[in-house]
């Protein structure tokens, strides 16, 4: 009897786990499933839980946070100067121009959080999500800082405050008495102090991964001297025994160049090499004055250029090869003439090829238009046009090989004065800077719509921050470029040359990529646009560089708006490639600048965190 009720009582407790195991596996099953489109639980983008919702409201939580940092920008001080870095810089002309500091890419984040949670097997899914139910997962709030254009920004309005120094210095003058008689004299150092800008971008980031919208804190470093005035004294003779040199014979091309003395000496400069003072040359001013006497040591290599002529591709400008000063082998050879007992020494320069190289014009392939890119700029001021044709004929008659990577940046070269660009205002806190670029962005929309229309793999392109009126309608169909990013790519596929032919017609700019066609179809759906938002209010910036008084404002205002189309890519055997292009612009309100005797003193808003020292009082995140 004993024997019978124990094996009841294992039975019992058998059945009793077994149902307490059934039902917990289920209500784990049940706490684990998830529709295919919400987020698991215990998922927490930087300081957001997203847990349990759909991608879509996920994405729009995130959008209406990561928006009003944006809006907001981080302030960066001082002392008493405090300036607001933007996440945008605008422009005085108008939305084009400008261009984005940082920005949050909630897209990508919600969708890495909707893969952790969706990714995998049954199995896998449900082990993941118990797991993150149980310990939680916080996905970083992803955001794209473009570091050149920031620190500079802050360069423009901080470096008043910022005190260079110097080390020590020759003085070399001649005797008034006697022009071949040379006195040495010595500039005693100078302490400095300058911002710490690497740290100060660095602190940037840190505000942006955290979400944080507390002012970041400059930072003086002190300079020290590297080479002090008695240092100096101890190279006086050193000095003065170079002073018997005389001018210095250099060769280029057979060509024989004199440096006369008083030019090469403002090359010599005091260094610490090995902890101790020693006499260099300095690199810059030798390149400079080798430069100006022997102009043939620099030039800028450029690719052939090709038109069509009754069919056939004609060369109508060769190809440059490019030369540039090799300063360091240079250097080394006035260095034996100075400093050891060479008499003379050849200018060394490093040569660059263009990398086109056409053996055959007419074998190339080149038959027919594969695609057109048209846009119009009716109504832009006068640098705007300057520019827009200074860009399209730098691109004109350029060949793109087979297989070739092709880069607008790259192929439209240096955008400065030098070649022809002329410059329009930005605004950098309270100051407006002169920019070069203004008209360049209808360029590379105009480029991506060849692009488009020639059915090419698009490999990089950005729309503008901001809707400009110049590329509608359609909404959506656009592409900005900055240097050094970002920029507009595509491979050329076809397996043909493409030459790239351009033309201005009135207002309208048309860009011509001729190829050989391989029967692709490429295809644009209309491009779908959705949440337009009104534009801000005006806003009103005090500056120091326009009279009192007097006002200057962009063009009007214009709504916000998300827009994105599919290309459709269909080649000849079959195979189709399908890119969907999303853009998202924000309302742009009218920006006016008024001119102050004095800037009025900026408020911090309520919850700044100011650093003391060491210390740091707590604020809030934006909320």
């Amino acid at each position: 009897m004993s024997f019978l009720t124990e094996l009841k009582k294992r039975r019992l407790i058998f059945v009793a786990l077994f149902l307490f195991l059934f039902l917990l596996a289920s209500a784990l099953i049940m706490l684990t499933q998830l529709p295919s489109d919400v987020i698991a639980r215990g998922i927490s983008i930087g300081p957001f839980d997203v847990g349990g919702l759909t991608s879509e409201q996920a994405l729009k939580i995130l959008q209406a946070q990561t928006s009003v940092l944006e809006e907001r920008g981080i302030d960066f001080i001082s002392g008493d100067k405090i300036v607001n870095l933007p996440a945008n810089v605008n422009a005085l002309s108008g939305p084009e121009l400008a261009y984005t500091i940082f920005k949050y890419n909630p897209e990508n984040a919600v969708a890495a959080a909707l893969a952790l949670s969706q990714d995998g097997n049954e199995w896998q899914k449900f082990w993941r999500r118990l797991s993150l139910r149980l310990i939680g997962k916080r996905l970083p709030l992803n955001y794209i800082l473009n570091e050149a254009p920031a620190e500079q920004f802050l360069q423009d309005n901080f470096f008043i405050l910022e005190k260079p120094g110097q080390d020590a210095k020759f003085n070399i003058t001649t005797s008034d008495i006697d022009t071949s008689v040379f006195q040495i004299a010595i500039e005693p150092e100078t302490g400095g102090q300058v911002f710490n800008y690497i740290d100060s971008i660095e602190q940037l980031r840190l505000r942006l991964a955290q979400f944080d919208s507390s002012p970041v804190v400059l930072k003086l470093q002190l300079l020290m001297p590297q080479v002090t005035a008695t240092e100096a004294e101890t190279l006086k003779p050193q000095v003065a025994a170079l002073l018997t040199k005389g001018e210095i014979i250099l060769f280029f091309n057979e060509q024989k160049i004199n440096i006369s003395v008083d030019k090469w000496l403002r090359w010599i400069k005091l260094v610490k090499k090995e902890k101790q003072a020693a006499l260099d040359i300095d690199e810059k001013l030798m390149t400079e004055d080798i430069v100006l006497t022997a102009p043939d040591v620099k030039r800028v290599m450029e690719e052939a250029k090709f038109t069509m002529q009754n069919g056939k591709v004609m060369e109508f400008s060769p190809g440059v090869v490019g030369v540039s000063l090799n300063v360091n082998q240079t250097k080394l050879g006035i260095s034996k003439i100075l400093f050891g007992s060479a008499t003379s020494t050849m200018i060394v320069v490093d040569k660059t090829e263009p990398l086109t190289q056409v053996t055959g014009l007419n074998e190339m392939g080149i038959k027919e238009i594969i695609g057109v890119g048209r846009s119009n700029f009716k109504g832009s001021p006068p640098n705007r046009i300057h520019n827009i044709k200074i860009g399209a004929n730098s691109l004109n008659g350029l060949l793109i090989a087979p297989g070739e990577t092709f880069s607008l940046l790259k192929a439209l070269g240096k955008i400065d004065g030098e070649h022809g660009y002329k410059t329009e205002l930005v605004i950098k806190g309270n100051k407006t800077v002169p920019e070069f670029g203004g008209g360049l962005c209808q360029v590379a929309t105009t480029f991506f719509r060849a692009m488009l229309a020639s059915g090419l793999p698009v490999l990089e392109r950005q729309s503008h921050s901001y809707r400009v009126p110049y590329y509608e309608p359609p909404v959506g169909i656009d592409a900005t470029i900055y240097d050094p990013k970002p920029d507009l790519k595509f491979l050329n596929d076809t397996g043909n040359y493409i030459l790239i032919q351009t033309k201005i017609e009135g207002t309208e700019v048309i860009f011509e990529f001729w190829g050989k066609k391989d029967g692709r179809q490429a295809v644009n759906s209309v491009p779908e646009v959705f949440n337009v938002k009104a534009p801000p209010p005006a806003k009103l910036i005090e500056t120091l560089d326009l009279p009192a008084g007097k006002k200057k404002c962009t063009e009007r205002a214009h709504a916000g708006a998300d827009a994105v189309f599919t290309y459709t890519i269909t080649y000849s055997n079959g195979t189709v490639k399908k890119q969907d292009f999303k853009s998202h612009y924000k309302p742009w309100g009218e920006v006016c600048l008024i001119g102050v005797e004095k800037l009025s003193e900026p408020i911090l808003e309520e919850g700044a965190v100011i650093q003391v020292g060491g210390a740091t009082t707590s604020t809030s995140p934006i909320q």
